[in-house]
């Protein structure tokens, strides 16, 4: 399968061209260049000279694939989607049959929102690595969020037919889920609770299938086990990006474990050590100024956020971070101001849009709130907390068919994500749907725990 066939073009054209050395109207041959981000020139020095040196090999030699994968998870391993999808396709372009670089163009498509093109990359790593397990539930996960439950079913039971795992049980799971069939998931789940290797992820589903059957004193206890229930599979070809980051950012990565377990005061030490290495780095201060305002230390905060302005006043990240302080302390004017401020920098930012839509809910301008939401939305229409933010705004307007809408968005992105039902219920008993609300309701309670993928 190629992704294009650009890269083809340029080598067919080169030939062309040695062959007409020196004829005036013989083709020129397409150049192809590594991409380059945006901001090189801002970003953590040793960061830069990595890209700057697999950006060279890939300039000595563009037919071999693995240069051009090796600067995508370089890219890929410190969140730089866009040139890493880029990468990935010419690699696939060179060598397209190599399941490897596959499935790092699958990853890439799948995190720049590129879903139909996923799973078509996920089929095709399938097809040349059958064997390969991840290929599969990942493909299966997709499928889930588009609400293609019999093709997500297939997915996974492929999965697990190769090798017995977590993650195809999990998503097994949540299929049974979906068709509220709580027995199933319990039969899916025995051996891994059975044996204490269930992974927090797999005691919340269990809770989940507990509460649907009216076993409260279970729920309990598996929902409190699975309470920091961020999923972590292991996955060979997925960890790779790990083993491509810039030692500074592996750190800091796993400071960041602090925040998904809800202990960012146990993040500070690291974070602050981080940045005495690179006292400019940006996603250090965003996240050290984060963990001082969630920890109750509010003007050092404010302080390294402000620093972060100082120092990169171009990115549009900065000024929301320094708009998210405020909105903290409950400055909504100021905190408007400088989301305005990023939206400035980046008008299709969609984060921004959604604080803004979110900081003029709470100032009671709710028309223009919502025309913030949807503008949100449109940029991302696969991020769920825009559309949960836009059926929320909805709801406070009176407009319970736009609720309805939203919050239907909210639940096929994330068929698990069951305490939103009762906002769905509410939304579509008010627009006169008895029937749908009922249903809606139902859902809601058979839990009121939040899916693992939004905590």
């Amino acid at each position: 399968m190629l992704r294009r066939g650009a890269f083809l073009v340029s080598l067919f054209v080169a030939g062309l061209v040695g062959c007409g050395a020196g004829d005036p109207e013989s083709p020129v041959a397409e150049v192809l260049e590594p991409p380059v981000p945006a901001r090189l020139d801002k970003m953590d020095s040793d960061l830069r000279a990595l890209i700057v040196l697999r950006s060279d090999r890939v300039r000595e030699d563009p037919t071999d694939a693995s240069r051009w994968g090796n600067l995508g998870l370089v890219y890929a391993s410190h969140e730089l989607f866009a040139p890493a999808l880029e990468c990935f396709g010419h690699a696939v372009d060179s060598s397209p049959e190599d399941a490897r670089w596959q499935y790092h163009l699958a990853q890439m498509q799948r995190k720049t929102g590129r879903v139909e093109a996923a799973l078509v990359t996920y089929a095709e790593v399938a097809r040349l690595e059958p064997e390969y397990a991840p290929a599969h539930w990942r493909q299966g996960f997709l499928l889930l969020e588009q609400g293609r439950i019999d093709e997500a079913e297939q997915a996974f039971s492929a999965a697990q037919a190769i090798v017995g795992s977590q993650p195809a049980a999990a998503g097994l799971a949540r299929v049974a889920l979906a068709r509220e069939r709580p027995r199933e998931v319990l039969e899916v789940l025995r051996p891994y609770l059975a044996d204490g290797t269930a992974q927090a992820y797999l005691q919340h589903l269990a809770g989940v299938a507990y509460r649907q059957l009216g076993r409260m004193d279970l729920a309990e206890t598996a929902l409190m086990k699975g309470r920091d229930s961020t999923p972590r599979w292991q996955d060979l070809w997925g960890n790779e990006t790990l083993l491509n980051r810039v030692e500074h950012y592996t750190r800091l990565e796993q400071a960041l474990v602090w925040f998904e377990s809800g202990r960012p005061a146990q993040a500070i030490p690291t974070l602050e050590n981080l940045l005495v290495g690179k006292p400019g780095d940006r996603r250090t201060l965003a996240a050290l100024g984060r963990a001082y305002l969630l920890a109750g230390k509010n003007e050092a905060g404010l302080t390294t956020l402000r620093r972060m302005v100082e120092l990169h006043p171009e990115h549009p990240e900065s000024w929301l971070n320094l708009a998210k302080a405020y909105e903290h302390f409950n400055d909504l004017p100021r905190a408007l101001e400088y989301v305005d401020r990023s939206i400035a920098i980046d008008p299709n930012y969609s984060a921004s849009h959604r604080r803004r839509g979110i900081i003029l809910v709470k100032l009671g301008r709710l028309d223009p709130a919502g025309e913030a939401l949807a503008r949100a939305v449109a940029l991302a229409p696969d991020s769920v907390q825009a559309w949960n933010a836009l059926g929320e705004c909805r709801l406070r307007m009176a407009d319970w068919a736009a609720a309805a809408t939203a919050f239907k968005r909210v639940v096929h992105l994330e068929p698990d994500r069951t305490a939103t039902y009762s906002r769905l219920g509410l939304a579509l008993l008010r627009s006169g749907d008895s029937a749908g609300a009922t249903a809606a309701f139902s859902r809601a309670q058979s839990s009121r725990q939040p899916s693992a993928r939004s905590r």
